[in-house]
């Protein structure tokens, strides 16, 4: 085979393969509270729901621990490449004084705060400390790479921050939720991601109007036309969402899948790989372009590579096709 030819067969292929894109994720607590040890013997008596903050406190008689809890669902079957826990704790009394310490835990939540996350094992990925009053607050972030994997490998829904006083505090010390965050980097399963972009990086789209990075083609929007997928894509307990974003306002669109793909084909004014075996309702876009499919494991089996792309009418498009798509997106059904 000559080399032209070879090189050929190589960018045919590298067409038709999804792009593994690495996705980030800033996790908010979907839980927050505290739970009260006492008499103090290590085992919580007492939990209380602290939407606000959570309660730090350690006395001779008696300790508060604050909780908090991430869904982390949406990484399941993710590699994680990175991950930061991170936030604040403040003095609760302004008359506070004294050096405070403190120790940071992460440990396999449930979504459900209860006494038993007091003593629930937990994995120390940090300490810190604040001297109140010179300091009435202590920002805190800390590497949490190698222990929000583990969880996440080991199949934990949900991941559970833990902060407990090393120092004897009088006044109560408070964690506070809507300043803390999970931050993840993770790398989607192998075989799922994005696919069949119309923003240059294979092909270009039809009359050169690419869309910008990880987009379909432009659109008369103004942008190129985006499949995102996000949960779980389990026949089981299906929670995948397709979301679609960047088309025109009003525009009617269906979703096609395919059990196989190709390279990219100027299909209207986008870029077709898939090859539809199934069409699923028509959806009319929202006035922002949006709109999303879900319950598509119905029509999946288990261990099955199925790619997607959305269809949509646009006859004020820049190619004079009267209709795009979106770029593509590809899944392995659990």
């Amino acid at each position: 085979m000559k080399h032209g030819s070879i090189l050929a067969v190589v960018s045919l292929l590298l067409l038709s393969a999804p792009l593994q894109a690495r996705e980030s994720h800033e996790i908010g607590p979907m839980l927050a509270g505290s739970i009260l040890d006492i008499p103090r013997d290590g085992i919580g008596d007492e939990y209380f729901d602290n939407d606000d903050h959570g309660w730090i406190r350690l006395q001779s008689d008696r300790e508060w621990r604050a909780i908090q809890e991430y869904d982390v669902q949406i990484l399941a079957g993710h590699h994680v490449t990175a991950a930061t826990i991170s936030g604040r704790i403040f003095a609760g009394n302004p008359l506070d004084y004294g050096l405070r310490t403190f120790e940071f835990l992460l440990y396999e939540g449930d979504g459900v705060g209860k006494t038993f996350d007091f003593q629930r094992a937990a994995t120390l990925v940090g300490s810190a400390q604040y001297h109140p009053p010179s300091e009435m607050h202590l920002y805190f972030s800390f590497d949490a790479t190698d222990e929000v994997r583990a969880l996440v490998d080991s199949g934990a829904t949900h991941i559970g921050l833990r902060v407990q006083s090393t120092s004897m505090i009088n006044p109560v010390n408070c964690l506070e939720p809507i300043q803390c965050s999970l931050a993840v980097d993770a790398d989607p399963p192998d075989g799922s991601g994005p696919f069949c972009l119309g923003d240059g990086s294979t092909v270009d789209c039809p009359c050169l109007a690419n869309g910008g990075p990880g987009e379909g083609c432009l659109t008369s929007s103004g942008q190129g036309g985006r499949l995102t997928g996000s949960g779980i894509a389990d026949t089981g307990a299906d929670t995948f969402v397709l979301e679609v974003a960047g088309g025109p306002a009003g525009r009617p669109g269906l979703l096609f899948q395919g059990t196989a793909t190709a390279a990219p084909l100027p299909f209207g004014d986008g870029l077709r790989c898939v090859k539809p075996t199934l069409r699923h309702p028509v959806k009319v876009l929202s006035g922002a372009g949006t709109c999303s499919y879900s319950g598509l494991g119905a029509d999946a089996s288990s261990g099955e590579t199925l790619s997607y792309q959305y269809w949509f009418r646009d006859p004020a498009g820049f190619c004079g096709g009267g209709f795009n798509v979106t770029g593509g997106w590809m899944v392995t059904w659990l």
